[in-house]
């Protein structure tokens, strides 16, 4: 009887470890109903020149990554994702023994708004955040915008991962 008890025991971390295995879905999106998606050029409220449209370059290309989703059209799209550049923000990242910096990173925050235009819902809203670091002082191999474009990279990538999750 006492065998059966820790049997039990035993068995039952592991059960319930796979009754929250229900549905999901390797597809890469959760988005019924969206096949295409409307991306304007997205805001900036910086004082970065051209951050608007590196940004939005980045979100074109990470959606057309994702097999379920396709740049669309303004008023012919299923839904918009535009947003706003917040802020940038350069801060020391790496120092020398003689407290000298030799590389920083640069922060980009970003705010989101993700829309589903035929049910006229809202799918997402939120804001995002992601550096990319660079030498200092600069070189031929690395400068500050090759931190923007890493850090502009991820935000676009973490924005689709989040919109086609649902989470």
């Amino acid at each position: 009887m006492y065998s059966k008890i820790i049997l039990g025991i035993l068995l039952f971390p592991f059960i319930l470890s796979f009754a929250s295995c229900g549905y999901y879905s390797f597809s890469g999106s959760s988005l019924v109903g969206i096949e295409t998606v409307y991306v304007p050029i997205f805001g900036n409220a910086t004082t970065e020149f051209g951050l608007e449209e590196q940004l939005t370059d980045a979100m074109v290309a990470a959606i057309n990554a994702e097999r379920n989703l396709n740049i669309g059209e303004r008023g012919n799209s299923d839904a918009v994702l535009e947003g706003r550049i917040t802020r940038v923000q350069d801060t020391p990242l790496v120092y020398t023994e003689g407290e000298q910096v030799t590389e920083y990173k640069v922060e980009i925050f970003v705010h989101v708004k993700f829309e589903d235009v035929n049910n006229n819902k809202i799918i997402m809203e939120d804001g995002f955040s992601a550096w990319g670091e660079y030498p200092f002082p600069e070189t031929a191999d690395g400068n500050r915008q090759n931190g923007i474009q890493k850090a502009l990279g991820k935000i676009a990538e973490d924005i689709i991962n989040k919109a086609i999750s649902g989470w």
